[in-house]
């Protein structure tokens, strides 16, 4: 969703892509690793028993120095190992100026409500099942629009008035803008379709559970134990959210026979394991790869390493609030 704002960042102040994508994706991922409702950190939750309140605070605290580090110092870092392509190169200047004649500018709350529809739809679907008993119309009118799938379908319809009927476009100019949004999106779907059917293949071969009876043996802290295993399935499997339940399956028994240990630090460290090292066995490095245009080595240098500076961060960061918490 984010991607086309940084596109449009990137045109309109002249700077490299990379230099606003690379940053946007830290500040996702850190969300995505550590804070809950995020399917990572939440599995990870339930499986250990830690309570949520202590866990979101720890995470935020985490959180903060390793946006700063992943995001402006990193990009400041990797920027000198990238070619530089200025945002409107991508666009070019005459396609800029068309569309600026073509339509006038949407208001912007108009352009926010657009944005924001599906994750509202679906936060409301979240929180009014407390409300709606199974089985009544209210439920299923409630499972319907919050479903990621059709939640983004509402609001592809909604954008096609609010963006395009209400600035003036016609049905034959928003076909033709649509037509030019499927060419792009159906490489994605199919490069992300490849890494999903590798990631399933090595789900298959068990590789994951080999990893995780191997490593219960080790004689190390259980924060470090469930750092390392999760990181060691995520980069055998790809998935960051496998690799994060299943690591916390297995510290969970031994968690609970060592005492003095934090639950809710434990938890961030499992979650922050399975951010480790995102290769060509993750759909998301071939999501970041087309979307940014690059190729395989120049996305190893950025999405990879990005991904896997953060865990390591993250770990650190953990480690010390252990002590001080300690």
């Amino acid at each position: 969703m984010l991607v086309p704002l940084v596109y449009a960042i990137a045109n309109r102040t002249k700077s490299p892509l990379m230099a606003v994508g690379i940053p946007m994706a830290a500040g996702l991922y850190v969300s995505h690793g550590l804070l809950p409702p995020h399917p990572s950190p939440t599995l990870a939750l339930a499986a250990l028993h830690a309570d949520a309140g202590r866990t979101i605070f720890y995470g935020l605290i985490v959180a903060v120095p390793m946006a700063i580090l992943s995001g402006p110092v990193f990009t400041a870092f990797v920027m000198r190992f990238l070619p530089v392509t200025p945002g409107d190169a991508l666009f070019g200047p005459t396609a800029a100026t068309e569309t600026k004649q073509a339509r006038p500018v949407p208001p912007l709350g108009l352009v926010l409500i657009t944005v924001l529809l599906p994750p509202v739809l679906m936060m409301i679907r979240t929180f009014g099942r407390n409300y709606a008993p199974n089985g009544t119309a209210a439920r299923e009118l409630l499972e319907t629009v919050g479903d990621p799938i059709v939640s983004l379908l509402i609001a592809v319809l909604f954008a096609i008035w609010s963006l395009g009927l209400k600035s003036g476009l016609t049905l034959p100019q928003i076909q033709k803008l649509l037509g030019k949004s499927v060419a792009p999106a159906a490489a994605v779907i199919l490069i992300l379709g490849a890494g999903g059917g590798l990631k399933e293949m090595l789900l298959a071969t068990h590789i994951g559970d080999s990893i995780a009876h191997w490593a219960v043996h080790w004689a190390i802290s259980p924060l470090v134990l469930g750092w390392a295993v999760a990181a060691l399935i995520r980069i055998a499997i790809g998935s960051a959210t496998v690799a994060t339940v299943t690591a916390a399956g297995i510290v969970a028994p031994i968690a609970a026979a060592t005492p003095g240990v934090n639950l809710e630090l434990l938890v961030l460290a499992v979650s922050s394991g399975g951010l480790m090292l995102s290769h060509l066995n993750d759909s998301g490095f071939w999501l970041f790869k087309e979307y940014f245009r690059l190729s395989v080595s120049d996305t190893l240098k950025t999405w990879t390493l990005l991904v896997s500076f953060q865990s390591l961060v993250a770990l650190m960061v953990i480690l010390l609030l252990n002590a001080l918490v300690g």
